[in-house]
C-alpha cells in the first residue's frame, strides 16, 4: 500500500470480503493494519486467510482516506 497522497494517511485499515457477497473473510490474519503512512511511504502487507472459492477483495478506509475496494487477481 502506498500514500500518494500530499498529507499523512492516518489509521489506514484493511478489511478482506467476499467480492460476491460483500461478507468478511474471517479468520484472516494481516501483517499489520491500522496503518499510518507519510506521504510517499509504501509498505507491503501480507494476509493469509483460509483458501476457498469465494474471490477477495481488500477495502481500505481510514481517518481522513477515502474508502476504496481493490479487487484481488
Amino acid at each position: 500500500m502506498k500514500n500518494a497522497g500530499p498529507s499523512p494517511a492516518l489509521l489506514v485499515k484493511l478489511t478482506l470480503e467476499d467480492a460476491l457477497t460483500g461478507r468478511r473473510i474471517l479468520p484472516a490474519c494481516y501483517s499489520e493494519n491500522y496503518v499510518s503512512l507519510s506521504p510517499d511511504e509504501a509498505r507491503a502487507i501480507t494476509i493469509d486467510f483460509p483458501a476457498g472459492e469465494s474471490k477477495p477483495d481488500i477495502t481500505v478506509r481510514g481517518w481522513n482516506v477515502d474508502s476504496e475496494t481493490i479487487s484481488v487477481k
